[in-house]
């Protein structure tokens, strides 16, 4: 952030004098700060610079909305059966949508799509029986699931 956009943004507070201590020790231990230096306590803190940015830009990609083969569908239920909390996956997941959800042009406009999207991260709980898998702090239904692969990071 440049001098002229804090200066902006903390105008209200910025040119505000220092509170003043008369005859004591107080002044001479803490001499007084420059008024942009003290601008900056006052701004937000980001303790993971950037995780809002990586995460408002998750990359979904439409593909043909075709079914898992049975042999596909048997070998994720294979690894998910396999799983247990702390293993490193990396998950493709999908939701449909229709053709008038995207902004593509298209003949068919009855044609459908799938948004995929890929999670990577520690599995946190596995409950088949619910029908869904947490990865970090991701429900993740299992019919959502369009692949799956233990990672070995």
């Amino acid at each position: 952030m440049d001098r002229q956009a804090t200066r902006q943004k903390y105008r209200d507070i910025i040119d505000k004098e220092r509170p003043v201590h008369v005859d004591d020790h107080f002044s001479s231990v803490h001499p007084k700060m420059d008024p942009y230096e003290r601008a900056k306590i006052f701004a937000p803190f980001s303790a993971l610079r950037g995780l809002n940015k990586a995460l408002s830009s998750r990359i979904t990609v439409p593909v043909p909305d075709t079914d898992i083969s049975p042999e596909r569908e048997e070998e994720i239920n294979q690894i998910l059966h396999r799983l247990s909390p702390g293993d490193m996956v990396e998950v493709t997941i999908r939701t449909k949508k229709s053709q008038s959800d995207n902004t593509r042009t298209s003949d068919n406009a009855s044609e459908s799509y799938i948004l995929c999207e890929k999670i990577t991260g520690t599995v946190a709980r596995i409950k088949l029986e619910e029908g869904y898998i947490r990865i970090i702090n991701e429900r993740i239904p299992l019919e959502h699931i369009y692949d799956i692969k233990l990672s070995n990071l």
